[in-house]
């Protein structure tokens, strides 16, 4: 079935911050637009007798404001009973911000299979690009065990990011959902980082689940999960 018309409008308005990037994906066919000056941006899609099969499934929108040397926040009220309040934190040059300790782990379990497990493909891709070379970070699948298979930790250099995509996007769904195992051997991954790097630099350390949230196998209570979670996490790390 071919979809006869298609139109997409977005518009962006920071009457206080300012607009200093804004992007909208292009297709690649039909009527495509962007317009911005310091305030304000928008973007207008349009497509025309189309097979609906190759319709775009995602279309992304980003803008950023203007960036601010010390941390500030801003109350906007649009003279409705409406207001939006804005914490933009201080812009920090790469040089002086803190390297990261950081393990992905990725639900591989079947209640994640189609579009979940896609859509956590899609956002690694994205996370795994704002790594600099001073991080280092590593990768567990889960299902029914902890740990189905493990990306081994590496500085983020641009190849190892793009070893990374491409194991991730290699990854099968299957199994059960054990959240709590999934937990507790990421926190002792990011242990035994910080065992092997220089222990006279300070990491930050993180552990990033990407999930639909429901455990199936293993410890499955919930409660019992966050106890144990935070007994565990004695580095204090970023969840």
């Amino acid at each position: 079935v071919d979809v006869e018309r298609l139109e997409v409008h977005v518009f962006v308005s920071e009457p206080q911050t300012g607009v200093s990037k804004f992007s909208l994906d292009d297709p690649g066919y039909g009527s495509f637009e962007i317009k911005r000056d310091a305030y304000r941006a928008s973007g207008h899609l349009e497509l025309s007798n189309v097979p609906s099969n190759s319709l775009p499934r995602l279309l992304r929108a980003a803008y950023d404001t203007e960036s601010f040397s010390e941390e500030s926040g801003v109350l906007v009220a649009d003279g409705n009973g409406c207001a939006t309040l804005f914490f933009n934190p201080a812009t920090f040059l790469p040089s002086v911000l803190m390297p990261r300790l950081i393990v992905f782990v990725i639900d591989v379990s079947g209640s994640m299979g189609g579009q979940k497990l896609k859509d956590a493909k899609i956002a690694f891709s994205t996370m795994i690009t704002t790594l600099t070379e001073a991080d280092y970070f590593a990768i567990h699948s889960f299902s029914n065990s902890g740990t189905e298979s493990v990306f081994n930790a590496r500085a983020a250099t641009t190849n190892a990011k793009s070893d990374a995509v491409d194991f991730v996007n290699n990854l099968e769904s299957g199994g059960g959902t054990n959240l709590n195992g999934a937990y507790i051997n990421g926190l002792d991954r990011i242990m035994e980082m910080q065992q092997a790097n220089n222990q006279e630099l300070e990491f930050v350390s993180v552990l990033v689940i990407l999930t639909d949230g429901e455990a199936t196998s293993g410890i499955t209570n919930s409660q019992k999960i966050s106890k144990r979670v935070r007994t565990k996490n004695e580095i204090n790390a970023k969840i």
